[in-house]
């Protein structure tokens, strides 16, 4: 389908490559409610400008760009036979805290499973190794002993509109590269929940690189030849 539109000559500089358009319909899912106040005033079409070129002819998207906080993060494929609420827009959790969310779920080449799109924030990247391992924090956890009941979840949210977590065990592996695949597991190893594996858990943008430990003979010298200058 091909839409035609005219910009406002005072917006006409934000048409250039680059710039991303797609239609705002009215939508509830793990994201939220989105697009509401379209249920009174139709679909509209909404634009993220560009930094390139003048340009007329675009390419539109069927959803929204991903939030700036994920762009340039790391993007993995987690496979599992069934899932329940868990959709696009659902949280991704690392020791209960958000570090990315779940961009899009579909079934496998031959429908005999789904793969599920995740996107890691990339300064939360690196806490992602070849040996995590991630498992559904969606829904309740509800298990019965002889005097309470225990009932579990990840968060509020991922009670309602479910949820991923995962974690890594000592020694951690090497770190997973993009598009690296992972099987999602129904529930978490009682084992998994008490891992507390050390990762630096910023990426690029981190603090900067600490000065190296200098043993202390090279410490001796250093003073030994400061007194002998003097």
């Amino acid at each position: 389908m091909e839409v035609v539109s005219r910009l406002n000559r005072s917006a006409a500089h934000l048409a250039c490559e680059g710039s991303q358009f797609w239609v705002v319909r009215p939508q509830i899912s793990a994201a939220g409610f989105q697009g509401l106040q379209t249920i009174v005033s139709g679909s509209y079409i909404q634009m993220e400008p560009g930094r390139g070129k003048p340009a007329t002819y675009f390419t539109g998207r069927e959803s929204a760009p991903l939030p700036e906080k994920l762009r340039g993060g790391l993007e993995l494929v987690l496979t599992c036979p069934r899932i329940g609420t868990l959709e696009a827009g659902a949280p991704v959790y690392s020791r209960g805290m958000e570090v990315g969310t779940v961009e899009d779920v579909r079934l496998n080449s031959n429908a005999t499973g789904v793969n599920i799109h995740v996107v890691i924030q990339p300064r939360y990247a690196a806490l992602v190794r070849q040996n995590s391992v991630f498992w559904n924090a969606g829904g309740l956890d509800v298990s019965l002993k002889l005097f309470a009941i225990n009932v579990s979840a990840e968060s509020m949210r991922s009670l309602v509109v479910g949820g991923i977590a995962f974690a890594t065990p000592a020694p951690a592996g090497f770190p997973a590269a993009a598009n690296s695949r992972f099987v999602l597991e129904d529930r978490p190893e009682q084992k998994w929940l008490k891992w507390e594996t050390p990762i630096p858990a910023w990426g690029t943008n981190g603090p900067p690189t600490s000065t190296p430990d200098v043993p202390d003979e090279s410490l001796g010298s250093a003073l030994n030849k400061v007194q002998q200058g003097r």
